[in-house]
């Protein structure tokens, strides 16, 4: 691929729209799938090395788990909710 974009004189933003066109489409994955590949990916492209993007991973996991959590709370509270007879 980077010899063809070297002889086709590609710029930059043609060769980003074809290594998106490369890239499966997350659209088709399952949501579970879509976390188990970026979570793969994370972890393999070892970005906790880069202080920078580790802090934004950092942030983008905290809100994550923010809305885990109140996701949790929001059943808990539905199910005892429900076996009050409320």
């Amino acid at each position: 691929m980077l010899e063809e974009a070297v002889v086709a004189d590609l710029s930059v933003s043609e060769n980003r729209e074809r290594v998106k066109a490369l890239q499966p489409s997350t659209e088709d994955e399952s949501p579970q799938a879509t976390i188990q590949s970026i979570t793969r990916r994370i972890t393999q492209s070892k970005v906790w090395e880069n202080p920078k993007k580790w802090k934004q991973v950092q942030t983008l996991l905290k809100k994550l788990e923010a809305l885990v959590t109140d996701e949790k709370d929001f059943e808990q509270t539905n199910s005892q909710s429900e076996s009050l007879g409320e």
